[in-house]
């Protein structure tokens, strides 16, 4: 296991995860839109349905506690894959989902870990909330992998890391308020109630609006949401190594993971291969034989011509 100090500033980290974002935007907010339907949409339906209902309540509990595991596993998959530059896709979300078992361990086991370091204080909590942080990414990446080695992973690679992830979530602070601040304000000051279940609906999809103009202010919500998350898979990876960031300066105007190389920094080739780009594969490896030919036919010319000049002389010509 190798891991590193995480050395860039936030204005940095921030600005790879806004040149990752580029062009994939529609995918991302699609992406957090099934997630946030799946996990919230049949409580809030049922919840419609039967409001004086105890069992369903439990229900609800119980299926929220089955579901967080997988679909976090997922989003933080896809957006691994999307920092990536490699091909994510809606349906990532629900790629947790084949790895049940792991996923809903690894959500128990560190609700747990971070619930008793919680009794102690509030502080320890917290702390402990940012050593297992990187457990779901360990996941995402070895999605075999057994819950407890996922926990453990992280709190080793995030020794001296915990003040910088911290100082980079503070850093979206400010964003949070203004995209919550038109939201917070139109559900304080309006009195529509959810009196129906397509209402019901677009509240699950605007994380609790419950009108249209409060769904459509919670969408700032959402975009902060997804820029944080995309930050947080940059930061995974500069903690792995998988990714150097040469010139700090220089990648507020340039995209460090554009093609026009070709190379990709986080394929299993970490050497780019240099070939004569004017001559195809077929005709390079002739062309080798055919120097390696000409040369074994000058040492061969060569050691005869030696072995020739080595005649024997008379010692009366001495």
């Amino acid at each position: 296991m190798q891991s590193y100090i995480v050395t860039e500033d936030n204005r940095t980290i921030r600005a790879l995860a806004r040149q990752a974002l580029k062009g994939k935007w529609l995918t991302a907010i699609l992406t957090m839109l099934l997630a946030t339907a799946i996990g919230s949409a049949p409580g809030l339906l049922l919840t419609f349905l039967f409001p004086e209902s105890e069992p369903i309540q439990m229900f609800i509990s119980v299926y929220s506690w089955f579901i967080t595991g997988p679909l976090t596993l997922g989003l933080m998959g896809f957006y691994l894959k999307l920092f990536r530059q490699q091909r994510a896709a809606v349906g990532d979300a629900l790629a947790g989902f084949s790895y049940f078992r792991n996923a809903m361990g690894l959500y128990l086991v560190m609700m747990i870990k971070i619930f008793l370091w919680s009794l102690l204080f509030v502080i320890p909590g917290i702390i402990a909330a940012f050593r297992y942080s990187q457990a779901w990414f360990i996941l995402a990446d070895e999605p075999t992998k057994d819950p407890e080695s996922c926990l453990q992973e992280s709190s080793l690679i995030m020794e001296g890391n915990k003040d910088k992830l911290f100082n980079l979530s503070i850093s979206f602070i400010g964003w949070m308020l203004i995209a919550s601040a038109p939201q917070i304000f139109i559900e304080e000051t309006s009195h529509f109630g959810a009196d129906s279940v397509v209402r019901i609906l677009i509240s699950t999809l605007a994380f609790g609006s419950t009108t249209p103009l409060s769904l459509a202010a919670s969408m700032l919500t959402l975009f902060v949401r997804i820029y944080i998350y995309t930050a947080y898979a940059c930061f995974y990876d500069l903690i792995r190594g998988n990714l150097l960031v040469m010139d700090q300066d220089q990648i507020m105007e340039e995209n460090p993971f554009s093609d026009q190389s070709g190379f990709n920094p986080f394929s299993e080739a970490k050497e780019p291969e240099i070939i004569d780009v004017e001559a195809t594969p077929a005709e390079t490896a002739d062309l080798e034989e055919k120097e390696a030919a000409e040369e074994d036919g000058e040492l061969s010319d060569l050691m005869k011509a030696y072995d020739n000049s080595e005649e024997p002389h008379d010692e009366d010509q001495l």
